[in-house]
């Protein structure tokens, strides 16, 4: 039975939808701004693709039991540079 260890949270701070994928098997879209929960085992590797046509390739984070909630969101790089990045907790 799963538990809250393999809760996964997944918080979309960015104004664009992605495409979630656990060890390359797609869980689903989180749209832009929203918040949802997997129920997985935390082990290998979480990608984010956008959905649109974004220059953005994909995103990656490992993923272990001590991983709680990841963050997709904006930041920037520079001054003129702004780019997505992912923040595992």
């Amino acid at each position: 039975m799963a538990g809250d260890d393999d809760t996964l949270r997944v918080d979309n701070s960015t104004s664009i939808a992605w495409k979630i994928y656990h060890n390359y098997h797609l869980l689903g879209i989180i749209d832009p701004r929203e918040q949802r929960d997997f129920q997985l085992t935390k082990h290998g590797s979480l990608n984010v693709r956008p959905t649109g046509d974004e220059e953005v390739e994909y995103l990656m984070v490992p993923l272990n039991q001590h991983v709680h909630r990841v963050r997709i969101y904006k930041r920037r790089l520079d001054k003129t540079i702004e780019g997505y990045d992912l923040r595992a907790a």
